[in-house]
């Protein structure tokens, strides 16, 4: 069973939002690129204009950086394009795995959910260790922000 997460932030590493979506059976590249369209149309329908997407698959990088990277049979590579697109600032970045264990825990509280977005304007409570982990210094936890 498949699911994507994610987190946005502002500036100063503060919580704006968070999503999970339980998507079913597909790859994991596939799951990478649904992350990565929730996020970013998350961002966009929340107005913000400044962006820094960070994702810890580097396949999902190449798709969406390097024109001539294939796509994998990705039917969402154009939509994630097309988003970009828009008139905004939008700058990605591939980061380690480790980087990212707050995203990874949004992606897996999608287990226990329907095939819906789900959207946490509010920090989840068993998200507040990570937080607390990254504010500390001992983990670098931000996906999109």
């Amino acid at each position: 069973m498949a699911t994507c997460g994610g987190v946005l932030r502002d500036a100063d590493r503060r919580w704006i939002m968070g999503y999970t979506k339980r998507l079913g059976v597909c790859s994991v590249l596939d799951s990478e690129l649904w992350g990565l369209f929730e996020g970013l149309l998350s961002a966009w329908s929340l107005h913000i204009r400044y962006l820094l997407v960070e994702t810890n698959s580097l396949e999902a990088y190449r798709i969406i950086t390097e024109p001539s990277a294939a796509c994998g049979g990705s039917t969402l590579v154009p939509y994630i394009l097309e988003l970009i697109s828009r008139p905004w600032e939008v700058r990605l970045s591939h980061v380690r795995r480790n980087e990212n264990a707050l995203a990874d825990h949004m992606a897996k509280m999608a287990l226990a959910s329907d095939f819906i977005v789900h959207k946490y304007l509010d920090l989840p409570l068993d998200c507040l260790g990570l937080i607390e982990e990254e504010a500390t210094g001992e983990a670098v936890t931000v996906v999109l922000c």
